[in-house]
């Protein structure tokens, strides 16, 4: 790795995350990296982006790769081009940092980071929540034994952008996103039930359809864990009101209940004493998005990428699509892992 400034080259901007990882970056991780230049498949929209950060539009990916003198890349493609440009980027050198979901299937995600394990370039993936610091806290409080041995968690998130054209038509095809509401908003309580559970062996799911559009706009899943007899659940929608997050992980010795994100409300029930919540005072800590760990540990940081790395993606990857199965087939599905 290298103190000197990391040159990023985006790749598409079709994701919805796209300028505001472009803000995160210029806002948390400035003097550390500078834009290398833009491609697009959608040349209107990536012209307008190399336009605002004053940076070359390139009309090929090959030409990008080529010319840009990047060292990493940032893949805010549409889902269905994440393998093609992960293995291009991969070949070329490139470190990787890829919007979330790194595939469309398992075997595209396994292919993704053997490629990047390959080529020996870092690869990191935006599982958002599993950074924010909150849950970070949560998570400490939890593996420190504060909670006691684990009972059940549950996640909740949602909005009602499907209700709205603020998304592409693109968002809700499945062939480009992969599904709907659990492939892309879902991902979040996927990743939580992942960091906080470990391993998921199997999942119960189901999908509703409000808006009329092909893909599901809500779903909820049930999983179970290879190390514990906690329950795991979660709950998305793009057709409720918006609402901010709902977190809660109960054990043996007392629940956390955390409202919120950024400037979260935390309540604490001690299973031992009365009963009552007790709310937590807790200073919010500035959020780094994944892009902005990336960033620094291409110039020399050590943050941990617990939850974003190649391994990680993969396996989410593979319970979103047995949660597709078990929607289908309405029963549970043991989730295949690569071998």
């Amino acid at each position: 790795m290298t103190a000197a400034p990391v040159r990023i080259l985006i790749l598409g901007t079709w994701h919805v995350h796209t300028k505001g990882f472009v803000d995160k970056a210029e806002r948390l991780s400035a003097g550390r990296f500078e834009w290398a230049g833009v491609w697009d498949s959608d040349s209107r929209r990536g012209r307008e982006m190399a336009e605002q950060l004053q940076v070359p539009y390139y009309t090929t990916v090959l030409e990008a790769l080529k010319q840009s003198e990047a060292d990493a890349v940032m893949i805010e493609a549409e889902t269905s081009q994440h393998r093609n440009l992960i293995e291009s980027a991969a070949g070329a050198g490139l470190h990787i940092f890829t919007d979330k979901v790194i595939a469309l299937n398992g075997e595209d995600a396994e292919a993704c980071r053997k490629a990047a394990e390959n080529a020996g370039v870092n690869l990191a993936v935006s599982h958002e929540s599993v950074t924010l610091p909150v849950y970070r806290y949560a998570l400490q409080q939890y593996r420190s034994g504060n909670l006691g041995e684990l009972v059940s968690i549950h996640f909740r998130r949602s909005h009602g952008l499907a209700w709205t054209d603020v998304l592409p038509p693109s968002w809700y095809d499945p062939s480009i996103s992969g599904g709907g509401a659990l492939i892309d908003l879902g991902i979040h309580g996927v990743s939580m039930l992942q960091l906080f559970g470990g391993r998921i062996t199997s999942v119960q799911a189901q999908g509703s359809y409000r808006t009329g559009k092909e893909v599901e706009d809500s779903a909820t899943i049930l999983v179970d864990f290879e190390n514990s007899t906690a329950s795991g659940t979660a709950h998305t929608s793009t057709a409720a009101s918006a609402s901010d997050n709902l977190f809660e992980i109960t054990g043996t010795k007392g629940t956390l209940l955390i409202y919120g994100e950024e400037q979260p409300e935390i309540y604490y029930r001690d299973a031992g004493k009365d009963g009552s919540l007790r709310k937590i005072h807790w200073e919010p800590e500035p959020y780094y998005v994944p892009l902005n760990l990336f960033i620094e540990n291409l110039t020399g940081a050590e943050h941990s990428m617990e939850g974003l790395d190649g391994q990680a993606a993969v396996e989410i990857v593979c319970i979103v699509q047995s949660a597709y199965q078990s929607m289908r087939e309405e029963k549970k599905v043991y989730v295949e892992y690569p071998q």
